[in-house]
């Protein structure tokens, strides 16, 4: 259309029909490429691949922290050496959400941030703070540890879930290792330390594996083989 168009500006008497139809052909091409450039805009923004590498380190370092501290916490407590309780884990959820921030700020600086990544990085941070009210509650109440660390478990079951479906679907996995494991604590409080490390590493290690395996959407055609170019 746009070639048309130029030959047509070099023609003298140009009919009024033939103007009329390269100038309709013209706006057409025009909203093809429009169409073409929101396209591309939406996938990437909707790129959940974009900051793999960075969450898969981050991953893969938390989840063997956490499955360490769990199963040394439960080894602890009870063989008398130190008792868990409220106080020690307000602390965990506190460095918990420490850790979550230091992520969070890692990904910011070093790499693109699009709408997925925007979405899934306030999930980690609304939910690791908001872990430190649940830990408070619960002592407040009274509740046993068991049942507020059943309930925890229900909790990242939750969040894991919204980011599946706001974020990643792949995630979907680790949301169903915690709620299994929720259930699990309720049945056997005694285990509640080693089934919250095995959950965690399960998790972790099942998310880490899918985000191995990227998925993206076909790409649009590119920007150059738009009509009229």
């Amino acid at each position: 259309p746009r070639a048309a168009a130029e030959l047509l500006a070099q023609v003298p008497a140009r009919p009024p029909e033939l103007a009329a139809r390269v100038g309709e052909a013209l706006r057409a091409a025009e909203a093809r490429a429009s169409r073409l450039e929101d396209l591309e805009r939406f996938h990437r923004e909707a790129d959940v691949n974009l900051g793999a590498q960075l969450r898969g380190r981050f991953g893969a370092v938390a989840g063997v922290v956490w499955c360490a501290i769990g199963l040394a916490s439960g080894w602890l407590d009870r063989s008398g050496r130190w008792v868990y309780g409220y106080r020690e884990a307000l602390a965990a959820a506190a460095l918990f959400a420490v850790m979550c921030t230091f992520f969070v700020r890692s990904i910011r600086r070093g790499a693109a941030v699009n709408g997925a990544q925007r979405r899934f990085l306030t999930l980690v941070l609304t939910s690791s703070w908001g872990f430190i009210l649940h830990w408070a509650m619960c002592w407040a109440l009274g509740l046993p540890l068991s049942a507020a660390m059943a309930l925890y478990l229900l909790w990242l079951a939750a969040g894991w879930l919204a980011t599946a479906l706001l974020y990643d679907g792949r995630v979907g996995a680790g949301a169903a290792a915690f709620g299994v494991a929720s259930a699990v604590v309720l049945r056997w409080p005694r285990a509640m330390f080693e089934v919250f490390a095995l959950s965690t590493l399960v998790a972790y290690a099942v998310v880490l594996l899918a985000w191995n395996r990227p998925t993206r959407p076909p790409d649009p055609p590119p920007t150059s083989a738009r009509p009229g170019r």
